[in-house]
């Protein structure tokens, strides 16, 4: 008498490699549709910092302006429109013979994920002239 054993497990092997294979192609796609999410945030907060920058850039444009009309010019938090948004001259203040311009551009302006650009420009005002010093963006005021 001899004792025959059936073979079951063939399919076994199958099984399990298309297993693998389809966890790996699933971690692979996660790694693939994660990495499109974080680049649509990175150029979204580029573009929030281009146009609070441009925002800050008006700003100090608009305050330029109002001290070549007049020297004396001393705001303090001025709302100034730019286009359909605005921004704030923090102040302009003398500092030894020069003028601090502060200004802050915010973009959106009411929504999470804002772009804030603080730019502080030292000028010299004359009589029918102005130069422009430094032009530079700072953390704070």
């Amino acid at each position: 008498m001899t004792l025959t054993r059936s073979n079951n497990q063939s399919g076994y092997v199958a099984l399990v490699s298309v297993m693998i294979m389809s966890a790996v192609l699933l971690l692979l796609s996660v790694a693939v549709s994660g990495t499109s999410v974080l680049g649509r945030l990175n150029v979204l907060t580029y573009q929030y910092k281009e146009a609070s920058r441009g925002l800050a850039d008006g700003c100090v444009d608009a305050a330029l302006l109002r001290l070549i009309n007049n020297s004396g010019y001393s705001p303090s938090n001025e709302s100034v429109s730019v286009g359909t948004q605005s921004c704030t001259i923090v102040s302009v203040t003398p500092s030894g013979g020069q003028k601090v311009i502060q200004v802050q551009g915010i973009y959106p302006a009411t929504a999470n994920g804002r772009s804030y650009t603080n730019l502080q420009v030292r000028v010299t005002v004359s009589t029918g002239s102005l130069v422009v010093h430094s032009w530079e963006e700072v953390a704070h005021f």
